[in-house]
């Protein structure tokens, strides 16, 4: 049996034991291969057998599946030995793929057997020092996972290229500058493991020369730099595989985030070159998180931007320009701070359609004053889809042509032309004004649901749409909070009207399905304005916007009480259709002179007049 070797590694003592075999049927060598002249390192080497192998330069290498590498404290038997890394530039390299053996080094290994850690990861259970005089750093290459899982006193620099550089320490890269040029920076998934904040000293920087990724399937726990981010001049891309806070100033270059956790941006931040948001969700603590460049949003997977908190200090203004390149969401649901973006957007060319689902009230184009003249533009040919319980309000004067749909939510608007050039298509949510100023929109409409105007709150301006509207061949309920005027045509439905609003109805309208009025007021712009279908009488009061009024619709009440005009509308009323009243008491309480030359029926329903108008029941009624 070959005896124990000791070996002297700058000051710290390490034994391998029983490198040789006990018999000469299991053979196993240890070598040195010598400097050469065109090699001015030398390897110390290890073969589980004996024969060549392909040997690197200064270091000491492991050859077979059954090999490890311990460091021991003499003092307790225990694996916890320092590794010390010297040299000008000492590199622990490892070349592990995932599932392979492992580089165990300072773990506490109880049976003598060689150890791995189930997921082909080099581990470093022992703080990393400089020596003596010597500033040592760690370079990390090719694919495999190194983790690094105590807190290191080395002064030098950290740098990722390749692979996985896990920390199971917020000092494990102890204080030195960090080079992110490529592969994943991540935090074990140990029990009860914490977030992972790198406190790299306020000079050093994390400098970003590629693509990085933060977390992964293994190493899912969150990390943070409270030192500045250097982007080295160029766009970089920072997929997020597990959240990622950068707590001070980002520089120097664009940003692009993807993946499905979020990157919080908490600094004062220069970097001018842009943001491009598509996947995940990014939150921003301040208004200045976002640097100064264009800020580019959407993809298919609706990413998410947000404050960082709720309520109004949470509220973040960003006066980067926008381009929307798919669906975004606006808020995360659970910080909903208001976002206004103050510069002009872009929501992208002719046949797209991004979906703005807006879980916070969020705002293009400015502050909103009369016309909106300081309000920015919103461009482009694509069509606009709002979701989301939220409010979105465009300012400005807009000239995007491929129209808007209103899904859910509110969207709020600050001038004439906020909604730009295409059709409005209200399949549900709310319209209204940025405020009490009144607004006209020249859109087509096109009704796939029922719609809500304005609110009992701050949008109290009215809203009047001079084009064409389409009911989609279904009742459509307008709920009026603020009032609304409709001169444009009227085709392919029915309407209910609720709300304590005015609803105008002024063209000469061919729907065919019934108009129904529950509650506020309804006035006739025309004596087709309601159509030719049923007018039922429910409540509310009913009345002429201008002049004298003739309806030929039939009539229905099935409620308690209608009012016919009011103090501002006290033009007369013809109703020439056949009234049908449901049983019980009826109230007309008639401000405008009505006359009814049509029949009233109804088998136990009973009339009774108030008001100061004239009511005539010209026809022999049942």
């Amino acid at each position: 049996m070959m005896g124990s070797k000791r070996f002297r590694f700058i000051g710290f003592v390490a034994t391998i034991a029983a490198l040789g075999a006990q018999t000469a049927s299991v053979a196993a060598e240890v070598g040195w291969s010598p400097p050469t002249p065109t090699t001015t390192a030398s390897t110390l080497w290890l073969n589980e057998a004996a024969g060549s192998s392909t040997l690197g330069q200064g270091m000491l290498q492991l050859n077979g599946p059954a090999e490890s590498l311990v460091l021991t404290d003499p003092s307790t038997a225990n694996h916890t030995g320092l590794l010390t890394l010297t040299g000008t530039v000492p590199t622990f390299h490892t070349t592990v793929a995932a599932g392979s053996q492992d580089s165990i080094v300072g773990m506490n290994i109880g049976s003598g057997e060689p150890q791995t850690d189930n997921f082909g990861r080099t581990v470093i259970n022992s703080l990393v020092a400089d020596a003596a005089t010597d500033v040592s750093q760690i370079t990390k290459t090719r694919r495999g996972t190194l983790l690094l899982d105590d807190a290191s006193t080395y002064s030098g620099a950290t740098t990722l290229f390749d692979g996985s550089l896990a920390a199971g320490n917020a000092k494990s890269f102890a204080s030195g500058a960090s080079g992110l040029n490529g592969g994943a920076l991540s935090s074990p998934d140990f029990p009860a493991a914490p977030a992972q904040t790198f406190a790299n000293s306020a000079s050093n920087s994390a400098s970003v020369g590629s693509t990085v990724t933060f977390g992964d399937t293994l190493s899912p726990v969150n990390t943070g730099f409270s030192s500045g981010i250097d982007l080295q001049g160029a766009v970089r891309t920072f997929t997020t595989g597990a959240n990622v806070t950068f707590d001070d100033v980002v520089a120097n270059g664009a940003m692009s985030k993807s993946g499905t956790a979020a990157l919080t941006l908490t600094g004062i931040n220069t970097y001018a070159g842009g943001t491009t948001l598509t996947e995940g969700t990014l939150f921003a603590a301040n208004n200045s998180a976002l640097g100064s460049g264009p800020l580019a949003l959407g993809s298919a997977s609706s990413p998410t931007i947000s404050s960082d908190a709720s309520g109004p200090s949470a509220s973040r203004t960003f006066a980067n320009a926008v381009s929307v390149n798919g669906d975004v969401t606006f808020g995360d649901g659970s910080n909903n701070g208001a976002m206004l973006f103050a510069s002009s957007a872009n929501l992208g060319n002719a046949g797209e359609t991004p979906v703005f689902t807006a879980n916070a009230t969020t705002t293009f184009g400015g502050a909103v004053t009369g016309e909106a003249a300081t309000g920015k533009a919103v461009t482009g040919g694509a069509r606009l889809t709002k979701t989301g319980s939220g409010v979105l309000t465009h300012c400005g004067r807009n000239s995007h042509s491929g129209g808007t749909t209103f899904a859910s939510g509110m969207m709020l608007a600050g001038s004439n032309g906020s909604f730009g050039s295409g059709a409005l298509t209200f399949a549900g949510g709310a319209i209204g004004s940025a405020d009490s100023t009144p607004h006209i929109f020249a859109n087509s409409i096109v009704f796939l649901g029922n719609l809500t105007i304005g609110n009992y709150i701050d949008s109290l301006g009215a809203l009047t749409f001079t084009s064409q509207v389409d009911l989609g061949n279904s009742d459509r309920r307008l709920t009026t909070k603020s009032d609304a005027t409709f001169t444009g045509a009227i085709a392919n439905g029915s309407i209910t009207k609720d709300g304590l609003g005015a609803l105008v109805l002024s063209g000469s309208n061919a729907y065919a399905g019934g108009t129904t009025l529950l509650e506020g007021t309804l006035l006739a712009g025309s004596d087709q304005a309601f159509g030719s279908g049923m007018l039922s009488l429910n409540g509310g009061i009913i009345g002429s916007a201008s002049g004298q009024r003739s309806f030929a619709n039939a009539l229905s009440m099935d409620g308690g009480a209608v009012q016919f005009g009011d103090t501002e509308h006290l033009a007369s009323l013809l109703f020439t259709g056949t009234t049908a009243l449901a049983p019980g008491q009826k109230t007309f309480n008639t401000v405008a002179d009505t006359t009814f030359t049509g029949i009233l029926a109804g088998s136990g329903a009973s009339l009774i007049k108030t008001g100061d108008g004239i009511l005539t029941l010209a026809n022999a009624n049942t």
